[in-house]
């Protein structure tokens, strides 16, 4: 199989959002096709998709560097082992050939469009909704499974748990605890994973600071991320500890330690000793 053609176009949203900052009224959006080779019902299969909203459409990009570099790759390249179908990994990569690392905010867009049109085709060739394919993947894959990390309610992660194909003994949940409302809410998200039949271990929260490490020993949690420097004052642990061997005594200080993180506690000292 093959890909015979990809389309892009631009279309405004229409919309009347607005708010202080900005508005929506020129707001457009990509919309692209990924047409391939096999037929279904008659007709050529085609992947579809939009770059989401509230950024622009990305049509620059897409013309001028992804289309061309998918098309210009040897079919069997693109595709599955079984030749079957799309390998959308195949073709990300594809996409990223010749691009420099980071530069995200360029290309990020206009590349994950495509791929998500990849995607839809994928599952229109199997004839099977989307979500049943991505399940399917995720039961044949042995290693863990770990997301969650960009969800911000209990109920986001009920869907996970119960659409997402993971699996309760041996993937895990990366909520982050501080952009979902907070603990006593992450406390009910807890309680509802249990009632799903999953595990507290299976919980390992996105954002390696001292917040996510407290409430990870609180809550007995799988484990807590770290990773120092990486945001600034912001990232890591109290100055005085020591990661060893994968772990990392709980302090003793009251309440959360920001105080033993000097560049950290420099900053919030000056916001508190405001009149």
């Amino acid at each position: 199989m093959r890909i015979r053609a990809i389309r892009e176009t631009a279309v405004p949203l229409k919309a009347d959002l607005r708010n202080a900052a900005f508005d929506f009224s020129e707001m457009t959006t990509s919309v692209v096709a990924v047409i391939t080779d096999v037929v279904r019902d008659g007709k050529p299969v085609a992947g579809f998709a939009f770059n989401s909203t509230g950024r622009y459409a990305c049509g620059a990009q897409i013309r001028d560097r992804f289309i061309p570099r998918i098309l210009a790759a040897r079919p069997e390249s693109l595709v599955n082992g079984a030749g079957g179908n799309l390998d959308p990994e195949k073709v990300l990569a594809c996409m990223m050939q010749r691009e420099k690392p980071g530069g995200h905010s360029e290309r990020s867009i206009a590349i994950g469009t495509i791929e998500v049109a990849c995607w839809d085709a994928v599952a229109k060739i199997e004839e099977k909704p989307l979500h049943r394919v991505l399940a399917e993947i995720a039961a044949v894959y042995d290693a863990p499974l770990a997301t969650g990390e960009n969800l911000f309610s209990t109920q986001d992660v009920q869907n996970l748990i119960r659409l997402g194909g993971l699996r309760a003994e041996r993937d895990v949940i990366q909520t982050d605890v501080p952009q979902s409302y907070g603990i006593v809410q992450f406390s009910r998200t807890l309680e509802m994973a249990a009632r799903a039949g999953w595990r507290r271990s299976a919980f390992f929260p996105h954002g390696g600071n001292q917040m996510t490490l407290h409430v990870t020993g609180g809550f007995g949690l799988g484990g807590c991320e770290s990773y120092p420097g990486v945001f600034g004052v912001f990232a890591g642990f109290a100055d005085d500890a020591k990661v060893e061997n994968g772990c990392l005594k709980l302090p003793s200080r009251p309440g959360i330690g920001f105080e033993a993180q000097n560049a950290l506690y420099a900053v919030m000292r000056e916001l508190a000793g405001r009149a």
